[in-house]
């Protein structure tokens, strides 16, 4: 087991958390050695806000328009490059 995992072992650090909470999460972290060593470190990480989820029928609307402009353009797309093959059936 390593040093940093087993507090038992020489020099073993035993880091310490107090987050607060904020928009930004930050955390101060206390280590201290055997040796009698105190270090103190403080880290800032962004959070997001909560969004609340909520359904948006234009984005919905818009998402069936969309699909069916397309299935359109594809469907005049194939009538038209089937109107040009040619039929040999009548030579």
């Amino acid at each position: 087991m390593c040093s940093y995992c087993d507090p038992t072992a020489g020099n073993a650090t035993i880091p310490t958390a107090a987050p607060t909470q904020s928009a930004n999460t930050t955390a101060t972290i206390s280590t201290s050695t055997s040796a009698g060593t105190n270090t103190s470190t403080t880290l800032v990480t962004p959070t997001a806000l909560p969004h609340k989820n909520t359904f948006d029928a234009a984005s919905f609307i818009g998402g069936i328009v969309l699909v069916l402009g397309l299935q359109a353009v594809i469907f005049f797309l194939y009538k038209f490059c089937k109107s040009k093959d040619r039929n040999y059936h009548t030579l």
